[in-house]
């Protein structure tokens, strides 16, 4: 395989309660992911930035508050309207948009960026995560989903 072909699957998160989604959706899909796929994760989303060399498609997986039900996940293709057009509040010093942004700025954001919203309710410290072994295998089914070798037999 090309590394021009390689796949990235970045987690975004902190120690921060519901923060953490983005690290453990990491953990787990892991030893799972299909050829091709490489997994990492980072405290902030400038971290990113020192992984995208040669990356040809790219799935990011962070926590985000929102009024939806515990757990449901966005996806959401970059440019995102919601993100561009939408004041965004962020626990990081430097915005996922702001870090999209500069990689296309810097020739190196890949082609397809896809941007999974994964709602949580408790972002302090010293909270717990909320998501119970349920959601997070409903979260991993349908990420798995999404970067899963498409079946071109049938197409």
């Amino acid at each position: 395989m090309n590394k021009s072909e390689q796949k990235l699957i970045y987690g975004i998160g902190s120690r921060n309660g519901d923060d953490q989604i983005g690290w453990i959706v990491i953990e787990r899909i892991r030893s799972q992911l299909p050829e091709g796929w490489r997994a990492k994760s980072g405290l902030v989303p400038m971290d990113l930035l020192n992984h995208l060399e040669d990356i040809s498609e790219l799935h990011i997986i962070d926590a985000c508050e929102g009024e939806e039900e515990l757990g449901t996940a966005f996806q959401l293709e970059w440019p995102a309207q919601q993100l561009l057009s939408n004041p965004v509040a962020t626990s990081h010093s430097f915005s996922l948009r702001m870090t999209l942004d500069l990689a296309d700025s810097l020739g190196i954001l890949p082609k397809s960026v896809t941007i999974w919203g994964i709602v949580g309710k408790m972002f302090r410290p010293n909270d717990s995560v909320n998501l119970s072994e349920g959601d997070f295998d409903k979260v991993l089914e349908t990420i798995q989903r999404a970067i899963s070798p498409k079946d071109n037999a049938h197409a």
